[in-house]
């Protein structure tokens, strides 16, 4: 087995080990999270989804695949860009170690997304550095804030703008 074959299985039984040690806390403060966090105005529109079954970062990531696949292929799109999500390691409203728990795979996910936006031609990633000032988020604590999502889309924006006609 190589040094990488074996670092892989290596934190992926440390994760596991964490997951269960670790399991009883993250569902009590979980718990306590969604029982204290103020709740927020609900945004208008219908809501719907689907869960998938698997890895939840592999399901993530192949969505976002699929997603670039669609847009090019039904609508012509020559680039999709996507965004890194917010460091949840951050948000106030989370208790340690959940904050950590979940930061980590927040963390996870966009380092899955800059290996696969690397290798995929028609998908940029624009890594948003998200300010830590507390204005930053929305009064629950949970949720990035009207100033967030500015600093977000004037990123988004501007990675747009810079990758010229070709992309838009």
């Amino acid at each position: 087995m190589n040094r990488d074959a074996q670092m892989s299985k290596i934190s992926a039984t440390s994760s596991l080990l964490l997951r269960i040690l670790l399991g009883p806390v993250l569902l009590l403060q979980g718990m306590h999270v969604r029982r204290t966090t103020p709740k927020l105005p609900e945004a208008h529109g219908a809501r719907n989804g689907v869960q998938g079954k698997g890895l939840a970062l592999r399901l993530l990531i192949g969505q976002q695949r699929r997603l670039c696949a669609l847009l090019m292929q039904r609508f012509g799109v020559r680039q999709v860009f996507f965004t890194s999500i917010p460091p949840v390691h951050r948000f106030p409203a989370l208790p340690q170690p959940l904050r950590w728990y979940l930061g980590r795979g927040a963390t996870k996910f966009n380092e899955r997304l800059t290996e696969w936006s690397f290798h995929e031609p028609h998908a940029t990633l624009v890594k948003v550095e998200f300010p830590s000032e507390s204005h930053y988020m929305a009064s629950d604590g949970f949720h990035p804030g009207r100033p967030a999502y500015e600093w977000w889309a004037r990123a988004t924006a501007q990675a747009i703008l810079t990758a010229g006609p070709l992309a838009q």
